[in-house]
């Protein structure tokens, strides 16, 4: 009956604890913002926003570039693309993310900020 034990395993609907979220970084001040349920699943700091730089350390190295890359588009407007990568937790499991961004511009069309959804899909990329 193992092979039975390990389709049921299949049918259980992973934690959505950090799973599904938004993210906001303000192009001014440098920072990130995102919802409580990832920053604890990722082991930042409650309440408070970090430095870009600090979210991006969290990326596995080889997704660092593509990523970067992917950011700088949806800073200069391009925000077609939807940028998967891999980021430690702080359990030091690696997750695989999306992430989804638009521009949000003022009246004089300056950037204000970009923001989006995150949303963890390790269980179904595993």
């Amino acid at each position: 009956m193992s092979g039975l034990h390990r389709l049921e395993k299949h049918n259980d609907s992973p934690s959505i604890d950090g799973a599904v979220g938004y993210w906001i970084y303000n192009v001014k001040e440098d920072s990130f913002d995102l919802s409580e349920g990832i920053k604890q699943v990722l082991g930042l700091e409650h309440c408070t926003k970090c430095a870009f730089s600090t979210f991006k350390s969290l990326i596995i190295g080889t997704d660092v570039p593509q990523f970067v890359h992917n950011f700088d588009d949806w800073l200069n407007g391009d925000t077609s693309k939807i940028i998967q990568f891999k980021v430690v937790d702080i359990s030091d499991n690696i997750r695989v993310v999306q992430m989804k961004g638009r521009l949000r511009e003022d009246l004089d069309e300056d950037q204000i900020v970009l923001y989006g959804a995150y949303i963890d899909i390790s269980y179904w990329s595993n």
